[in-house]
């Protein structure tokens, strides 16, 4: 089985860092470099089936599965990603729970444009961008907890 990882690799700002994405071969352990920005890293695969484990040194993971029609797999953000803006935009099915860390706080567009979202959403209280967060969003239909402070602007 082939698995992905995703890490920043330097210093710097996140927009400005070095991001590296290896595949991982999950029988031998092997890795191989497959791309150095995380920014759009998977957008417009059709169906992505691929475990993705992406580093807590990352921070920034905009647009990074935009477009996808159907993700099967789980995606771990884990701890540490600040700026999630258009991440899941315009992928039309997520099949599997997406949990969002308390240390994001941009999640403008994140779900833009999705067709179908199969599971709840909760939005921790760190994030305070949450403008289009679901725009052009079909079929929801599951739960959505919204904090207090967030800037629900064009929201849904």
């Amino acid at each position: 089985m082939i698995a992905y990882r995703c890490s920043k690799s330097g210093g710097g700002s996140d927009r400005s860092a070095s991001y590296t994405i290896k595949t991982i071969n999950t029988s031998t352990g092997d890795e191989t470099l497959l791309k150095s920005s995380l920014e759009s890293a998977f957008a417009l695969n059709r169906t992505f089936n691929q475990n993705v484990i992406i580093g807590n040194n990352v921070g920034y993971c905009g647009n990074m599965f935009m477009g996808c029609n159907t993700l099967n797999q789980n995606i771990a953000i884990p701890y540490g990603v600040l700026n999630t803006a258009g991440m899941f935009r315009d992928c039309h099915i997520l099949n599997k729970p997406i949990s969002i860390p308390n240390s994001v706080i941009d999640a403008s567009s994140m779900f833009s444009g999705c067709k179908s979202l199969n599971h709840n959403i909760q939005i921790p209280n760190n994030v305070n961008n949450c403008i289009h967060m679901f725009g052009y969003c079909y079929n929801l239909n599951q739960n959505i907890k919204i904090p207090n402070n967030a800037n629900i602007v064009g929201m849904f």
